[in-house]
């Protein structure tokens, strides 16, 4: 299979399974900014279970509670 980086270069993935193939259960996410946490949230909401991990603890637990505001008002609606 081949696959393009927004560069235009293409690049070779070799018997790697497809997307579709693979079987997600629990997920680390590196890094609890504005990517991160919602990167951690949208796996959250589809069941996963997930580890947000970020090396300023203050970051981490703003993330935490940013996610937890917007699923409340998720469940709200």
């Amino acid at each position: 299979r081949e696959a393009y980086n927004p560069a235009g270069n293409h690049f070779c993935i070799m018997n790697q399974p497809a997307i579709e193939d693979i079987k997600v259960w629990k997920l680390l996410v590196m890094g609890a900014g504005t990517m991160g946490a919602g990167i951690a949230q949208v796996f959250a909401e589809a069941g996963h279970q997930v580890l947000l991990a970020d090396l300023n603890l203050g970051v981490a637990i703003q993330a935490r509670e940013r996610i937890a505001d917007s699923l409340t008002s998720l469940v709200h609606k």
